[in-house]
């Protein structure tokens, strides 16, 4: 809007200002230093003892003559003093132990376990994770709900509604998953 008054003129009201940020600093590593582990290395394991050790190298062609190829014995005193340097990953992975097989156990399913496997199995939850609800068959009964303990051949059931149910194992007839359909 204007000012209909002379001499006076008034800035807009509304302004899209764009303000000069820093920018931040990075804090990321951008060098590290890493030792060099040498191991000597006996030529002797490598080669077999009737060979004697030889340098070879090529020369390259002068004018018109072909390549020539130099072999040279190379004296027992350098030989044991050859070392070749090898980095750090190398070194370790020589030096331990490595898992050549996998240990997979098959797991059988909860379905065809045996009653004393199933409270087992069931009763090993973490406490940070909630356990399967089931349905516990007795002759008399059925329990719907959770195991919340197993010892001395009795359970402990939480039923659906926060009750504790006691059964004795021997009574135990089948256990079920009860599964969200």
């Amino acid at each position: 809007m204007e000012n209909n008054k002379e001499g006076t003129k008034e800035e807009p009201l509304l302004y899209i200002h764009q303000p000069k940020f820093k920018q931040p600093e990075r804090k990321m590593q951008d060098s590290f230093l890493s030792e060099e582990i040498t191991d000597t290395i006996d030529l002797e394991k490598i080669f077999p003892k009737e060979v004697e050790k030889k340098q070879s190298f090529t020369l390259p062609p002068i004018d018109s003559e072909k390549e020539i190829e130099v072999v040279q014995d190379i004296p027992k005193e350098k030989q044991e003093e050859i070392k070749k340097p090898i980095n750090a990953a190398d070194y370790f992975r020589r030096n331990t132990p490595s898992r050549k097989t996998w240990n997979l156990n098959l797991v059988t399913p909860f379905r065809d376990m045996s009653i004393k496997e199933k409270l087992e199995y069931l009763s090993g939850f973490p406490s940070s994770q909630q356990p399967f609800p089931c349905e516990f068959i007795t002759e008399k009964q059925q329990y719907k709900g959770t195991l919340s303990k197993y010892e001395n051949n009795r359970i402990f059931i939480k039923n659906l509604q926060g009750d504790m149910d006691e059964i004795d194992v021997k009574e135990l007839q089948t256990i079920k998953i009860l599964y969200k359909t």
